[in-house]
């Protein structure tokens, strides 16, 4: 009673308004359970309070004690009883397989390339995890239910002083560390020189106070008004100021006759590019740079990393004379920055100046180069023009003279500079030094995983498979994440391995890498093709399709199905002839759903691939579309229609009609076409009278239209 008259008082007005049944019943049976938990909660405590009586001791005797706490309302559930609950309304989606794996995913990529990659990176992960797992179980003590961690809060001391700027350095806090630094210079208190180096470089590093604009190559300024009477243009708006102070300098020579930086103007147009933040001389970094009366070598550091990142090489050059003046030395990481901005300018004398940098390294005190030195080095090698190779030569024997141990991108920039003078002689030498030390293939910087694709070409423009070979098993052996993309490694491999014409090999390399590494583009699969049909190999034709539908490959032009029907072009009647039928129409349905254009010899093929498998309905049907697609009728494809009727010997009403159509489409007379005629009771000067009907119309066409 109790209950329903809470009920019925807490939800009159409920019951009035305009709710819908189901809302309603919800509403009441949600009422209902909250006022019954608040009836036992009560009930409990007016049990657990109640004093027993004299009276009833004989009964409160035989009968379990109030007292004690009543029992959970939701009892305690076992360990995975909730997974184990849901486990059984889990079923298995009845997802398309993508290489054997599921795609329900919803992370995974929807284009074709990035899902593959997506799927490989998966799996490499897993591995990757299952291997940390099993070398270091320590790392991993209890797979069992663990108590959450409740530790006591404690009160962490903050640093004060000039300790705190450093750590809000050390966090890279450019904020915080700059009204810290603030709060320093209005009281009066020193900083040491480290701290402010270390703020300098964060400050320059992270641009705080730069400008955004465009890049120093738009002449933004002069075509401004122009652009801006354009309705198909949207602009951002951007610091004139800033981009003016970018102007271009030329090349010049300064007192210590070393070459300025210099960027042409002559562009016409303004390239549209995406706003990005330009160096400033009013940013935090370069008033701190202005207001610092101490300064040593790795303050000039400091600055001129963050003047490399966005790119003021002008001004990165003037302090570096300036801080030769003061009689600092820069440190090699500058220098190394010093020649990635020669890399980057269009100066034709970067080669001259990079030398007088090497030349100032060895003044007092001596700078050791490092390896990224004379990578650098060799990649400005190219910038001789024809004694690129020999100087390229001479970078790397010096390297190896100093103790210097080579990595991979100093190999890439070797191969880079012997092949701008097409020689491609060094890459022989490359891998024969790195199987004699294995210990070289390792990665140290984003640049070494470039090697595999640059030393591929290179076999590849050569025509040597045999380094190809050599270089894919080097990668085989536990080192391709080397190999910064898989595919455009791979794929001049089979390429080179195509051009071998030994379609066994081919096929076998293909197999071994398709199996595991690897899954082609349509251009690949095109140029297997090729590679078959001068072979005259057909017996792989099935093989490769079935493997381009089931690897999902992109078909982006009609070149593959062309060559693939190159390859049936080759072949005779074969017991294989329904397969190939069925190959050719599936490829023909697939250029139809993509809206590819079939061209004349992709036609032509369909009606030798029909007729050959005695499907001459359908062989009719295709020729028919030449008429279609505004074609020539293919000679070849009424030959093989000949031929096939010939050999077939069943109807000669056909082979009456293939004549007919050969001589109303112009062709010459077939080679067979005595011996057709003979086996049909066909004249033999059936042909002749037809050619002469040709040759009279068309001499009195020409005489009517003279």
């Amino acid at each position: 009673k109790i209950l329903h008259a809470r009920v019925k008082n807490r939800y009159a007005k409920s019951e009035a308004s305009m709710l819908s049944p189901a809302r309603s019943l919800h509403v009441k049976r949600v009422a209902l359970l909250r006022a019954l938990a608040s009836l036992l909660r009560q009930s409990s405590v007016r049990f657990s309070g109640h004093s027993v009586s004299s009276e009833d001791s004989e009964d409160n005797a035989t009968r379990p004690s109030l007292r004690s706490s009543p029992p959970p309302l939701i009892p305690k559930l076992k360990q995975n009883a909730v997974l184990q609950a849901l486990a059984s309304t889990v079923n298995e989606l009845d997802h398309p397989f993508f290489m054997g794996r599921s795609i329900t995913d919803p992370l995974a990529p929807v284009t074709r390339d990035k899902r593959m990659k997506y799927l490989m990176a998966r799996d490499a992960g897993i591995k990757a995890a299952e291997y940390v797992i099993q070398q270091w179980p320590e790392l991993f003590p209890s797979k069992g239910e663990v108590s959450p961690d409740i530790r006591p809060t404690r009160h962490v001391k903050q640093d004060s002083g000039e300790a705190a700027l450093q750590r809000l350095i050390a966090q890279r806090s450019t904020d915080q560390a700059l009204k810290v630094f603030d709060k320093f210079e209005k009281r009066g208190r020193k900083v040491s020189l480290e701290t402010r180096n270390n703020l300098l470089e964060l400050l320059s590093y992270a641009g705080v106070g730069n400008d955004v604009g465009v890049t120093n190559r738009s002449k933004f300024v002069e075509h401004q008004q122009s652009l801006n009477d354009s309705n198909d243009l949207e602009f951002i708006p951007i610091n004139l100021a800033a981009v003016k102070k970018l102007s271009p300098i030329q090349a010049s020579v300064d007192e210590n006759q070393i070459l300025v930086l210099s960027k042409s103007e002559n562009h016409e147009h303004l390239k549209l590019k995406l706003p990005r933040k330009v160096w400033s001389l009013s940013n935090d970094a370069e008033m701190l740079f202005e207001s610092m009366t101490e300064r040593s070598g790795r303050t000039y550091d400091a600055i001129m990393l963050g003047l490399f990142k966005y790119k003021s090489y002008d001004r990165m050059f003037k302090l570096y004379f300036t801080m030769h003046k003061e009689g600092f030395q820069p440190s090699v990481s500058t220098y190394n920055y010093l020649l990635m901005a020669l890399d980057h300018s269009d100066n034709s004398a970067a080669w001259e100046i990079a030398m007088e940098l090497v030349k100032k390294m060895g003044s007092h005190p001596v700078v050791l180069p490092d390896t990224t030195t004379f990578n650098m080095l060799l990649k400005l090698s190219k910038r001789t023009g024809g004694s690129s190779r020999e100087t390229a030569a001479a970078v790397f024997q010096e390297m190896l003279h100093v103790g210097l141990e080579p990595n991979l991108t100093t190999f890439m920039r070797l191969l880079q500079a012997y092949m701008y003078n097409n020689d491609p002689s060094v890459i022989i030498e490359i891998v024969d030094y790195l199987e004699q030390h294995p210990q070289l293939l390792r990665l140290e910087s984003y640049f070494d995983l470039f090697f595999f694709e640059a030393a591929i070409n290179v076999a590849n423009h050569c025509g040597k498979s045999d380094i190809g070979a050599r270089l894919v098993e080097m990668a085989s052996k536990d080192c391709w994440h080397l190999v910064g993309d898989i595919d455009k490694f791979l794929s001049p491999y089979l390429v080179v391995v195509s051009w071998e014409k030994d379609i066994q090999t081919l096929m076998l390399t293909y197999r071994w890498l398709v199996s595991k590494y690897y899954r082609p583009k349509d251009w690949i699969y095109a140029t297997i093709f090729q590679a078959c049909a001068e072979a005259k190999r057909a017996e792989c034709v099935v093989e490769l399709w079935d493997d381009f539908k089931k690897f999902d490959v992109q078909l982006g032009s009609n070149q593959v199905v062309g060559r693939m029907h190159d390859v049936l072009g080759t072949i005779t009647i074969t017991d294989d002839m329904q397969c190939h039928r069925r190959v050719a129409e599936e490829s023909w349905r697939m250029l139809l759903a993509k809206r590819i254009l079939p061209d004349r010899r992709i036609i032509g093929g369909m009606v030798q691939v029909c007729a050959r498998a005695k499907h001459y309905q359908k062989a009719w049907y295709y020729y028919a579309q030449f008429e279609s697609y505004g074609y020539q009728p293919s000679s070849s494809a009424l030959q093989c229609l000949l031929n096939c009727y010939a050999a077939d010997k069943s109807n000669g009403h056909e082979v009456l009609e293939t004549l007919r159509t050969m001589v109303e489409s112009g062709h010459n007379k077939p080679s067979n076409y005595e011996q057709t005629c003979s086996d049909f009771g066909i004249s033999v000067d059936f042909w002749c009278a037809c050619f002469n009907v040709i040759v009279y119309s068309v001499t009195v066409i020409c005489y009517a239209y003279l």
